[in-house]
Formats: C-alpha cells, structure tokens, sequence
C-alpha cells in the first residue's frame, strides 16, 4: 500500500489530537481553512502560540502546506463547476 508523501505514522500526544480534529472539524464545516486561523479561537485554546508549540516547524509547515492545497482544490474545483 502506497502512502502519501505527507503521511507519517507517529503518536500523537493529546494536545496534538485535539489540534488536528480542530483543523478536520473546521475542513468539514467550512470547506477550506486559512492558515492563519490556526493562531485563532478555537485552536488557540490548545495551541495558545499556533501550531509551533505542538508540532515540529517541519510538520507545522507541512500542516500550513496541506491547507493551502485544499484551498487551492477547492478553487479550483468551483471554477470549474
């Protein structure tokens, strides 16, 4: 089985997972998600200093990375419908 160039199998601790179903929760409700909300209320609540204090600048790039694609698919996506 193929694995995406940005997945990793790694433990998360529990700061972490709330962070991460922070992002999937707003993904579901609005469809993109602005890299900057990351530093705002809900995630600052777990992540009071953004996505660095959490994760590695590595993974809190890739994170950053990940969005922006989604929010370039989905543009794209509208433009052409």
């Amino acid at each position: 089985m193929r694995r995406h160039r940005d997945c990793e199998l790694r433990t998360l601790n529990g700061a972490q997972l709330d962070f991460i179903n922070l992002i999937i929760n707003d993904l579901a409700m609005n469809g993109v998600t602005e890299p900057g909300r990351l530093y705002e209320s809900p995630f600052n609540g777990v992540a009071p200093r953004g996505p660095e204090a959490l994760f590695s600048n590595d993974d809190a790039d890739r994170m950053v990375s990940i969005l922006r694609t989604i929010k370039n698919n989905a543009i794209s996506a509208s433009e052409v419908a």
